[in-house]
């Protein structure tokens, strides 16, 4: 069940959809509904979901937070309560609910015209004979369309606006969607609140947004054709009209509004004139699809920067199938610490620290997205990096080395020039092998990592074996690179909390 806010606003009507899990309410303009009354306080009152109701919670407010008069700090909201915040009047009301029937009779259609053909042509008409009673209406919906901040904001202005202009007793708007080949009710009004259920012919609503229709039902009892349309005989439906929220190639719902009474018969005009409102709202619509798309798609380009090269991050974002959340790949694993850190961190003060490690750790992670590795995770004052993942590399192993001695060369040059204020020296500890890599943790927080033995081994050649200024690899990144560079072998050695001894190899320099 969907519920909205009711209330007057200089002297208009207001509605706002609830879509989020909170909506807060107050006389500062960041709320959800900003209320300029000075008997309402800054962060007044906000409403919750919970499961499938919604409470009201006072938020300390100055002139209390009032449930049809009785005042409260936290209570559940029913349908038609009446909140009063100082004495500013908002109304808590359930959106009709949307039945969308089977219907075997396909002819059950008075008029219908393909909105292709017809709207340029409308348009041109309401503007030329300056129609003031539509254009009027029209104009202020383009502006509101504009200013609106969310999808409830934009349905609201465009059901607005359908009162205004079109004698309907009722009216809905229905999303398509092409990939279940459903309709999804998003808002419904009525001009009296009744406990009818809105209901509607699959039939013409299918046809409305599949073939782009503008489709007009009139004195549906009449006519014999409206036999087997059991949603427009049985609630006595004198005349109804369903138009697409048609865009130039698309169509992503539609419009439907009928009408009860027989001295209101809608008529030709009133579909063309929702076929115009429908197609501003479609634009708006989509507009906001895209823009809510961008703003999705900025948060994910700005997590993946935190681990990956502007080159891998690309290549990530035009991918247009999800990876598996974790799959198993081969990849070198690299490990880098600053020597004797805890030393320079007790001569130091914390914030002194702080920008030390953060110069430090952004020129590391320059070398590692040179070579198109992935920042796995900063730990303390080390860094783990991975070479091959998300996206295979055959040279991983290469790349993981020829980072390793750029670090080692880097922090050289660092300490050379003063730039960390300390003289830093680090070590690096590099192993290859399989793993699994992908997003772990919990639903709270999900770190991009990799998980396996190779890990460990990598993790235990740098701690336990890696000397100041050296690069240590493990024989399993060997037998990738060694025809690439010049090595010292170390023999095999048994590593802390491992029961097998790794042969290792120091890398002294590229061939």
């Amino acid at each position: 069940m969907k519920y909205q806010l009711i209330y007057t606003l200089d002297g208009e009507e207001k509605r706002y959809l609830i879509e989020k899990e909170k909506v807060t309410l107050g006389r500062f303009s960041d709320n959800d509904i900003p209320i300029p009354d000075s008997t309402v306080s800054r962060y007044h009152a906000e409403i919750i979901k919970i499961g499938d109701g919604y409470i009201l919670r006072d938020l300390d407010s100055k002139n209390g937070t009032f449930v049809n008069t009785e005042r409260v700090l936290e209570t559940f909201l029913k349908d038609g309560d009446v909140i009063s915040l100082g004495k500013f009047l908002l109304r808590f009301e359930s959106l009709r609910d949307v039945k969308i029937v089977e219907e075997e009779d396909k002819s059950a259609i008075s008029t219908a015209r393909s909105v292709k053909e017809f709207i340029p042509s409308i348009e041109e008409k309401v503007i030329g004979e300056r129609k003031v009673e539509y254009l009027g209406p029209l104009v202020k919906l383009g502006k509101n369309l504009i200013l609106s901040r969310s999808l409830g904001e934009i349905l609201q202005h465009c059901m607005d606006t359908i009162f205004e202009l079109i004698p309907a007793d009722r009216a809905a708007i229905i999303f398509y969607d092409p990939y279940k080949d459903s309709l999804i009710p998003q808002l419904t009004r009525e001009r009296g609140k009744t406990s009818e259920t809105l209901t509607i012919s699959k039939t013409i609503a299918m046809r409305c947004v599949k073939e782009g229709l503008a489709i007009l039902v009139t004195d549906a009892p009449l006519d014999q054709r409206f036999a087997g349309a059991e949603s427009i005989l049985i609630y006595g439906i004198k005349s109804a009209i369903s138009v697409p929220l048609w865009l130039q190639n698309s169509t992503i719902g539609l419009i439907y509004v009928d009408s009860t009474d027989p001295h209101h018969i809608l008529g030709n005009e009133h579909m063309e004139i929702l076929s115009i409102l429908a197609n501003y709202s479609a634009i708006a619509i989509e507009q906001f699809r895209l823009s809510q798309k961008l703003v999705e798609e900025m948060k994910i380009r700005s997590r993946l920067e935190r681990y990956h090269s502007p080159s891998v991050v690309s290549r990530l974002m035009e991918l247009t199938q999800l990876q598996p959340s974790f799959q198993e790949m081969e990849v070198s694993i690299l490990f880098m610490d600053i020597v004797g850190f805890t030393s320079i961190a007790e001569e130091l003060e914390p914030s002194e620290v702080g920008n030390l490690l953060n110069k430090f750790f952004s020129e590391m992670t320059k070398v590692v997205f040179q070579y198109e590795g992935t920042l796995d995770k900063y730990i303390g004052d080390a860094i783990m990096a991975i070479f091959g993942a998300p996206f295979p590399q055959s040279d991983h192993a290469w790349r993981a080395v020829k980072a390793g001695l750029d670090m080692i060369k880097k922090t050289e040059e660092l300490t050379k020039k003063g730039i960390l204020g300390r003289d830093v020296r680090i070590k690096v500890g590099i192993n290859t092998g399989k793993v699994v890599v992908g997003d772990f943790g919990s639903p709270m927080r999900m770190e991009y990592t990799c998980i396996g033995d190779a890990v460990n081994v990598a993790s235990r050649i740098e701690s336990s074996v890696a000397e100041p200024g050296k690069v240590i690899i493990g024989d399993s990144t060997y037998q990738l690179v060694k025809d690439k560079f010049d090595f010292k072998s170390l023999g095999s050695k048994k590593l802390e909390g491992l029961r097998k001894e790794v042969k290792l190899w120091e890398v002294l320099r590229e061939k």
